[in-house]
Formats: structure tokens, sequence, C-alpha cells
């Protein structure tokens, strides 16, 4: 095969409780600063949140019950301009982050979102 079928990532789908809508709007909007983006009203029906990640990037919050995200190891790798920034962010509002500031060739900080998704934030050295 010449080319990858795959060129770019869309979107992301994530899970969270049922009744945890303001907590996602809180952590997704008000922590990390991802703006929230209107939902097409043929998926409405199910009351996700959609967040802009980027240009061209969306994140899906779907909401099940029950939710089985905190032993699950998928996650989601988020791009990020400040690694340390994001980290304090999420210390100071009480999340258990871990951050690898000297990785090879990028810095990452790891935490779970308040509804188990794990999430990687990813700041690549310059070169």
């Amino acid at each position: 095969m010449d080319e990858p079928l795959v060129w770019a990532l869309d979107h992301i789908t994530i899970t969270a409780p049922h009744d945890q809508q303001d907590n996602v709007r809180w952590f997704y909007g008000n922590i990390l600063g991802l703006q929230e983006i209107e939902v097409p009203s043929h998926v409405a029906g199910d009351k996700p949140i959609w967040f802009r990640v980027g240009r061209n990037q969306e994140l899906h919050v779907s909401f099940e019950s029950p939710v089985q995200n905190t032993i699950a190891p998928r996650h989601v790798g988020l791009k990020v301009r400040s690694v340390q920034k994001v980290f304090e962010a999420l210390r100071s509002n009480g999340f258990d982050a871990a951050a690898d500031l000297a990785g090879k060739g990028a810095a990452r900080c790891f935490c779970r979102d308040p509804f188990g998704n794990r999430l990687e934030f990813v700041e690549y050295a310059e070169g």
C-alpha cells in the first residue's frame, strides 16, 4: 500500500456516567480549556457533549452506566504546549497526575478524568 488509508484523527469518544454532564463541562471546559461545540441533531438524543480539540479534531463524551473506565488501559493522547502547566492545573484541582517531564523526545503527563478515562498529555521536543 502506497499511502495509509487513515491519515488524520477526526474524533475520539470516551464515556462518563449519566449524571455527570456538569462535571464533564467543568473538567474538559474549565480545567483543560476546550471549547464545547454543538452536537448534530441526529445524535443529540443521547445528550453527548462534544468539544473542539485543536483545529480539526473533536472529543466526544457519551454517557453510560455502568462505566468501566477506571481499570481500562485505553487512553486519549492530547498534544499540549506545556505538560508542566497541565500537570500543575490537574494537581491544583485535586487530580492524581503523574508526569515524566524529561521523557525521551517528549514530556508526558498521565491522569484519569473524573469518570476514569485515562488521559495522556504530550509535549513534543522541538527539532
